[in-house]
Parts: C-alpha cells; structure tokens; sequence
C-alpha cells in the first residue's frame, strides 16, 4: 500500500437535464428537419420507390446518425437521452411543424425510431438500453390510422414497421396526453436564454448596495413610464396625474370597445376570408398563449374555473362559430364581455 496521495483525473458527464433542455432539442428536431429533407430529396430522384427502407438506411449512415448511440456512455444520462430521442422521432406524427412534406415526415420518423431502437449497441463494453417506449394513449391509436395517408408506394412499408413495434411490444402505453403524463411533460423543459450584455458581471451574491440600487432602477422606471402614459385625474388645474385609462369611466369605455368590436365583426363578416383571417387570428393567439404558459412551467387552470386560464381562451375559440343573439362575439375578442365562462351571466 503506498502512503504517497492518489489522484484520479476528473471526468466530464452529461446531465441528464442537458437532454430535456432546450440545447439539444432544438438541435435535435433541426438534424431531423435535415434527415427528413434529404430523404424526400434522395425518394423523388431514387429509380427504386419500391424499396424506401433501403434508400432510407443509405440516408441514415450517409449523414452520420448511426454515431449517435456513442453520444453518451454514463447511464443515468444515457436513458434520458434515448427516451428523449425515441420521443422527438415520435413527435413527428403529433406536431404541426411545416416539415417539407408531412406524408415523408412520418415514414422517416417510423424508419428513424425503429432504427435507432434496434442498432443499440449490445457488445462489450456494455451500454445502458432501453426496450420500450412511454406513448400516451391516444397517439397510440393514432398510429394505426396513420399509415392510410401514405401512398401505395410507401404504404407497406409503413404498416410493416408498425407491425413490428406493436409485436416486439416496444410500445408502454400510458394515459392521454391531455392528462400530462409523459416526463417531463413539455420539451424542451429548461429553455437556455443566452446573455446578450457585454457588462462584466460581479462575482456572488449582489451586496445590500446593489439590491437598493437595483430597487431604486425600477422605482425610477416605473416613474418614467406612468409619465408618459398618465393624464390629469380631473379638468382643474393641478389635479394629480392618474393613468390615462382611469380617467374615463369603466362603462363608457366598455361600451367604446363593444362598439368598434361590432363593427370590426359587421365588415368580416362580409367577406368570407376576412371571418376565415379572424379564426385563424383565434387559434394564432390560443396557441401563443399555451405555449407561453408550457414554457413559464404553469399549471392549467381547473376546467371548472371561470378565470381567465388557457381552459377559457380555448372554449372561447372553439365556441366562435356558435355565437349568436347579443352574447359575446368573435371569439377571443369577447373574452371581456365573459367569453369562455363555464356559467355566463
């Protein structure tokens, strides 16, 4: 036994946090955009449409994915990193992402996940695996409808791989996605803002000094901005200075909106793309809205609640079409005027 001090090199590890980031999941739905790209470009000049799997396969090892295994070796990363890649591949189906073409989207997504799955390495040393693959239920049946968009061509081949996923029982079904399910639910999970200021930064925790500083930067600000939008609370001179929106009464400015907001409504209505632009605009912003609360990490409100939570925004949306008489119209614009309320007053 050697009493002279001992020291082993460090090694550098992935987290597994790094794989439901946004750092890899943007990269890795870009390198599936390519994937995807170059596939129907190599499909439309190949002589062989009989045979997409082959030509997929030259596809595959021509842009390097069958390295992909040996991105990580440490196993508590590795299985995130594979769950996470079998879920971006299945992704394909679910999302409304403009893929050059969605028909081939979906055939490489079922070539792509049946192959990664099956090329994981299995000699020595050996490297963490994973045999199946948490789908919710939903997405699941829709798998099997999926094959009849395909064309002739494409179409066995499809409903071939499917087959033999279902049979390897590759697929560990679990509730509706409604119901958020998955882990983590939303990807990417941690969203990386990169720091744009060229200011130097101090180093630990900001003094008693700072923070005052700091306090007073947004007292100041503040200050600046009611400024610029305030007016005077009364006619009289010296009156204090209060928002500008404060000054008018509650009720005449309701009644401002419902009168521009009728009008808008009369004049789309006249034409029929001006009422499909206002769907659009609805579901545009509905969206916007879900997606800003996915990545803030916010909860939906109850389906019960009259708040004005995302549950709200979406029934307003769906229940456009369905407006009549002096309820609220137009979708979301009617959402001050209670709009998506479970028990309208």
């Amino acid at each position: 036994m050697s009493l002279a001090p001992t020291s082993q090199v460090g090694k550098i590890l992935l987290q597994p946090a790094y794989f439901t980031s946004s750092c890899y999941v943007e990269t890795m739905k870009s390198d599936i955009d390519a994937l995807v790209k170059t596939f129907e470009g190599e499909y439309a000049e190949s002589e062989e449409k009989n045979k997409p799997f082959t030509l997929f396969k030259t596809v595959w090892c021509a842009m390097g994915w069958q390295w992909l295994h040996f991105k990580v070796f440490d196993a508590r990363a590795r299985d995130m990193f594979l769950q996470v890649t079998c879920r971006l591949f299945l992704g394909i189906f679910f999302l409304t992402r403009s893929y050059c073409c969605a028909t081939h989207g979906r055939l490489v997504a079922f070539f792509a996940l049946y192959t990664f799955l099956n090329t994981q390495p299995s000699g020595a040393p050996p490297l963490h695996a994973i045999e199946h693959i948490p789908i919710p239920r939903d997405q699941y049946r829709a798998l099997f409808s999926l094959s009849d968009a395909f064309e002739t061509s494409l179409r066995a081949a499809a409903i071939n791989i499917t087959r033999l996923l279902v049979d390897a029982d590759v697929f560990y079904i679990i509730p509706d996605s409604s119901l958020g399910t998955q882990y983590p639910r939303v990807l990417p999970r941690e969203v990386i803002v990169h720091d744009t200021s060229d200011a130097p930064k101090k180093k630990g925790r900001p003094s008693k000094a700072d923070r005052v500083q700091k306090s007073q930067q947004a007292v100041d600000s503040l200050g600046q901005w009611l400024e610029q939008t305030g007016a005077p609370s009364s006619s009289e001179e010296g009156a204090p200075t209060t928002h500008r929106l404060l000054v008018e009464d509650p009720t005449d400015l309701l009644q401002r909106y419902r009168d521009i907001k009728s009008t808008l409504l009369s004049t789309v209505a006249e034409d029929r793309q001006g009422t499909a632009a206002l769907i659009e605009a609805n579901k545009q912003v509905y969206y916007r809205l879900k997606r800003a609360a996915e990545l803030n990490g916010e909860s939906e409100m109850d389906a019960e609640s009259e708040g004005p939570g995302i549950p709200r925004v979406e029934r307003a949306m769906v229940l456009a079409d369905a407006e009549t008489g002096d309820g609220p119209r137009g979708g979301l614009l009617g959402l001050l005027e209670g709009a998506g309320n479970l028990n309208p007053r």
